[in-house]
């Protein structure tokens, strides 16, 4: 989920205003900081559950 977010935000960086569809919502900016960043806390926070916090 996290790297489908990650790839919708490149994708809304680099295709032009008017072929984007349903991935322009608000401003480009905007969706690009919004998809990147919900992206970025998806694929970290499931990462987090690999790492062993207690060795017990």
């Amino acid at each position: 989920m996290g790297g489908s977010m990650l790839a919708g935000a490149g994708l809304r960086l680099v295709v032009p205003g008017r072929s984007t569809g349903a991935l322009a919502i608000r401003r480009r900016k905007t969706d690009v900081l919004t998809l990147a960043t919900f992206g970025f806390l998806l694929m970290a926070g499931s990462l987090a559950f690999l790492i062993e916090f207690h060795a017990t």
